[in-house]
């Protein structure tokens, strides 16, 4: 694709498509951002406290998202809020 079409195709996105995309490849975290964190850490702890989740499992998800901020990774930083951490027994896809 070249310049131009990627120009064309930007163009016919709209307003709140352009502002969400935005969004998520801000490298800044939003107050929603800091809403959702606080639901995710609720939950992982929760979770944790049911048996859900191991210690490993929550420090290596912690370690992970982590890794993804430092890396500027905010779009996987955000799905991790959205989703949560995966229980016992439940693998990575792949």
């Amino acid at each position: 694709m070249t310049g131009v079409q990627r120009e064309a195709r930007f163009d016919q996105r709209s307003r709140e498509e352009i502002e969400a995309e935005k969004a998520r490849m801000s490298p800044v975290l939003t107050a929603k951002d800091h809403d959702d964190l606080d639901v995710f850490l609720h939950d992982v702890l929760d979770d944790f406290s049911k048996g859900v989740l191991s210690r490993d499992q929550v420090v290596q998800g912690l370690s992970h998202m982590i890794a993804a901020a430092s890396l500027g990774n905010y779009v996987e930083l955000r799905n991790n809020f959205k989703h949560g951490l995966r229980p016992l027994g439940e693998e990575a896809e792949g």
